[in-house]
């Protein structure tokens, strides 16, 4: 079994290792707390979602934009996501 936190709810969950979770949701434990150690915004819920691997989808830099009043599209891509913050000075690493 392994734990998982969701990156906008916060809600945690324990699902079976076969279990594949989408973009939305994180690993508890030593993979946050790997990420954590690359520097700001990694693992933490102030800062920019990762821009690889688990939580770096396109949904999690749309809420990651609406958290710091950025409007994008709802099908904006990561990388459009990403230009569109760094327009308006949000940090993105």
């Amino acid at each position: 079994m392994a734990r998982y936190t969701h990156i906008i709810s916060g809600a945690r969950v324990s699902v079976r290792d076969d279990k594949v979770m989408d973009s939305s949701w994180v690993p508890d434990g030593g993979a946050s707390s790997a990420a954590s150690a690359e520097g700001p915004g990694r693992g933490d819920q102030d800062g920019p979602p990762p821009k690889g691997g688990a939580g770096s989808g396109a949904a999690a830099w749309r809420a990651y934009a609406a958290k710091h009043n950025v409007e994008v599209a709802e099908d904006a891509s990561r990388e459009d996501v990403v230009e569109a913050l760094t327009e308006a000075g949000v940090p993105t690493e």
